[in-house]
C-alpha cells in the first residue's frame, strides 16, 4: 500500500474497479484480468474487473465518466472507444473530455488503461 501524501490515507483503501468496454473472454478482458491480477497481488487490494460492453464502448464509457474521481475507477479504452467515436458520435466529445486528460504520450499504443481524475 502506498499513502497519498495530501491526506495520509493509504491508497489502496478499497477495491479498485476496471470497467472493460467489451465482453468477458475477448482479448480487452484477458488484459484487464492479468493487469488487475498483478494489481491485487502488488497492492493488496482487489481489482474487479466490470465488462460493459455494448454501444462500441460508449456504455462503458459514460459510466466511467460518470464514476466517482477518487482514483477508484480504471477504464481500459481502446482506439475506438479513444479516437473514432468523437468522429462518429455528437455526445462523445463531453464524454471524452471528462475522462481522458490530453496525453502526447498515448498516441504510441492501441489500448489504454485511465484513472478518472480527480478534478472535473
Amino acid at each position: 500500500m502506498r499513502r497519498d501524501r495530501r491526506v495520509g490515507q493509504p491508497y489502496p483503501a478499497k477495491p479498485i474497479r476496471i470497467i472493460v468496454p467489451f465482453p468477458a473472454g475477448g482479448t480487452a478482458d484477458i488484459m484487464a484480468r492479468v493487469v488487475g491480477q498483478k494489481m491485487t497481488e502488488t497492492w493488496g487490494q482487489q481489482v474487479v474487473i466490470d465488462n460493459r460492453s455494448g454501444a462500441g464502448g460508449n456504455i462503458a464509457a459514460e459510466l466511467a465518466a460518470k464514476s466517482a474521481p477518487d482514483g477508484y475507477t480504471l477504464f481500459l479504452c481502446v482506439v475506438g472507444t479513444h479516437a473514432i467515436h468523437q468522429a462518429l458520435y455528437d455526445n462523445w466529445r463531453s464524454i471524452r473530455s471528462r475522462i481522458f486528460p490530453p496525453s502526447p504520450t498515448s498516441r504510441a499504443c492501441q489500448t489504454w488503461l485511465w484513472c478518472i481524475p480527480r478534478f472535473r
